[in-house]
């Protein structure tokens, strides 16, 4: 089975991967949001 010019297992493996690229830049915004969360948790521990 053919689509495109890919094979079914061609087809899955490019829907898998932008599938995992499309959650990794989900991902992106809440990890630097937590790296500024423990910024300014140990900046605060500083001033202490």
């Amino acid at each position: 089975m053919d689509f495109a010019g890919l094979t079914l297992g061609e087809l899955v493996q490019l829907l898998t991967l932008i599938y995992t690229a499309l959650l990794i830049l989900g991902a992106i915004p809440k990890a630097i949001a937590g790296i500024q969360a423990l910024k300014d948790r140990l900046r605060s521990k500083k001033d202490e």
